[in-house]
Formats: C-alpha cells, structure tokens, sequence
C-alpha cells in the first residue's frame, strides 16, 4: 500500500516537473515571437492579441473592465489611438480575488496607447485557472495574427488576385460575427470561408490551411485581415 502511494506522488511530481518545462519552453517562444513581430505589425494587431488573450478571462472582468476591453478594441479597429484611451480600466485594488486582480492588471497593461503585451499576456495568463493552457492558447492566438510576420520570406498570397465580393462579403461577416465574450469565430464559417476560396479558383495552401485547421480565430486573424484589407 504504501509502495504504491509513494508510486503515485512520485508520478504527480514528474507530472508536475513536465507540466513545468512545457510551460517554460512556451513561453520563451512567446517572448521571442513578440520580439520578432514588435517593429513588423502595426499597434492594431498587438493591441488585438492583448484583448484576445484577455477575452478568455471575460467572467472574472468587472464590468467597467469589459467595457475598457471593448473600447481598446473598437479604437484598435479605427487605427486611432486618443489618449483617453489611457486608464480607463477598472481600479484592479477593488478586486478581493488574486486571480481577479490579476486579470484587472492584464487589462491595464491592454489599453495604454501602445500596449504592453508581454505585461497583459503574462498578467492574463496568471489569471486563468491553467497558466499552461491560458499560455498555449496565447501561443496559438499569436499564431493566428502574427503568422505572416514570424516568417522571414512571407508574400502576400493575395498578389495578382483580385478578392471577389462574396469573399469579402463573407470574411466581413466572419470578423463581425464573433462570439459576444470569448471574441472567437465560428470556426465553421472558417471552412466554408475556404471553400468559396477554392471555388474562385484561389490556391494558397497556407491561407487554406489556415481557415480549415480547427484553431482559435479572432479578431486580427492574419487570413480575415488580408481579405479585409485590414493591417
């Protein structure tokens, strides 16, 4: 009895180790992927990465918070950035909770006029219930905005293909369709996004790929941008 009690801590503490190098090695990609796209996208995407990583802690957000959320977003979309966008965050002190007040702090760090990524990313990822899952979702959103720019001979796939109105029609749809807490899109718009691009005989594999692989997508996603014209 004993032996295998000692077998099964034993097995929690390697669980945990492993657990911890994962969490380790993310987020050292997410630094570096950061760091790589920090002079190449424009504030808009980085303000979006912030509010999407922050969008998974949405019920754990007073509701002047959410409210900051949204508006760092809408002023992200109108690529304007006035300084009363500047602490309009809920005050985190008034939250008891620790993980509230640190999903209150990641939401502060989000609606500076140019956000601290690395601060909110870190502060939501402390906030979730998971910092391995809420930094893997990050890496994966990250991936979703950004993926153009952690490429050094990326090409705009859309050159010499003139974006049909049903396309746009759509990718348009998709970007306003979100789900009204998480952000996310409906990934099975994104599939059929990919198939009216096949049917107007565009060929892109990796823009393909994207709409098809079951992923996180919001607002920001690289393929939705392109199509949108949005930078």
């Amino acid at each position: 009895m004993q032996f295998k009690l000692a077998c099964s801590a034993l097995r929690l503490i390697l669980d945990w180790a492993m657990a911890m190098n994962d969490l380790e090695s993310i987020e050292i990609e997410i630094i570096e992927s950061l760091a790589a796209i920090r002079e190449k996208a424009s504030s808009r995407k980085q303000q979006l990465l912030c509010c999407a990583s922050i969008r998974r802690l949405w019920c754990r957000l007073s509701k002047s918070a959410q409210t900051a959320l949204m508006r760092a977003e809408s002023v992200a979309d109108d690529l304007d950035f006035p300084t009363s966008t500047i602490g309009v965050s809920a005050n985190a002190g008034n939250s008891i909770d620790r993980k509230d007040r640190y999903a209150q702090h990641a939401v502060s760090a989000c609606c500076e006029i140019r956000p601290d990524a690395i601060a909110a990313l870190t502060y939501a990822s402390i906030a979730g219930d998971s910092q391995l899952v809420e930094r893997t979702s990050q890496l994966s959103l990250i991936h979703d905005i950004h993926e153009p720019f952690l490429q050094a001979d990326f090409t705009n796939p859309l050159i010499g293909f003139p974006v049909h109105k049903d396309i746009f029609d759509l990718a348009n749809r998709i970007y306003e369709g979100r789900h009204p807490h998480s952000g996310v899109f409906d990934h099975s718009h994104m599939v059929v996004l990919a198939d009216n691009l096949l049917r107007f005989g565009f060929r892109d594999v990796a823009m393909l790929s994207h709409c098809r692989v079951e992923r996180i997508h919001v607002r920001g996603c690289w393929v939705i941008d392109i199509l949108l014209g949005k930078t």
